[in-house]
């Protein structure tokens, strides 16, 4: 296993756990009875292969930032375009556009 290998998994890693944190605050949320519509919207990588680009600008033209790989946890930005979500990953410091076709929202 390579260091570039190492280094996915350990993301990967970090962002189950993260995932983990997630599904406990909504939970703890929703066992109190607060709904706030302000909360945290979360969406996983779900690419068949490869990584998912993400782009500077919501566009298959838009410059290239990096990639995510699968399993890849990323904040929701903007969902204000039904085919590219802007979003955030903390674990590859990474924001920008990725196709909307490729991300299943986190329940």
């Amino acid at each position: 296993m390579g260091i570039f290998d190492n280094v996915v998994k350990k993301t990967l890693e970090t962002d189950v756990n993260k995932q983990k944190t997630i599904n406990d605050k909504k939970k703890k949320n929703s066992d109190s009875g607060n709904t706030s519509d302000d909360e945290d919207v979360y969406y996983e990588v779900v690419t068949n292969s490869g990584n998912l680009n993400v782009r500077k600008t919501p566009s298959m033209d838009g410059a290239v930032l990096g990639g995510l790989p699968k399993g890849t946890i990323v904040l929701l930005l903007d969902d204000s375009n039904d085919e590219w979500l802007k979003v955030r990953s903390e674990a590859f410091k990474l924001e920008g556009y990725c196709s909307s076709k490729y991300l299943r929202k986190q329940s």
